[in-house]
């Protein structure tokens, strides 16, 4: 997937923001603080999805003490989720990536 340039800056902009102190060269921007920048949205998008699909049952959290979360599909679920995932809109934006 491609980003704008303008996207681009932002990204660097906000690697910046968070590391005042960080210098690069041109690759090590690239491979660094660009590839942070989208790890970290993309980590955030996934807390959200993640958070929806707890609160409607879909998948289970597990916490043990001092670890991180566990998730899983939630069998009683499992009917329900195939025919999200088979409904034309679903199906249709998963043949598109």
């Amino acid at each position: 997937m491609e980003h704008s340039p303008q996207e681009t800056a932002c990204q660097i902009l906000r690697y910046l923001a968070r590391h005042p102190q960080a210098k690069d060269g041109l690759e090590g921007i690239a491979r660094w603080w660009i590839l942070q920048e989208r790890i970290d949205v993309g980590v955030d998008e996934v807390q959200e999805a993640i958070s929806f699909l707890v609160a409607q049952g879909f998948i289970i959290e597990s916490k043990l003490t001092g670890q991180e979360s566990c998730y899983q599909l939630n069998p009683a679920k499992k009917e329900e989720i195939a025919g999200i995932l088979n409904a034309p809109a679903i199906a249709g934006a998963d043949s598109e990536q």
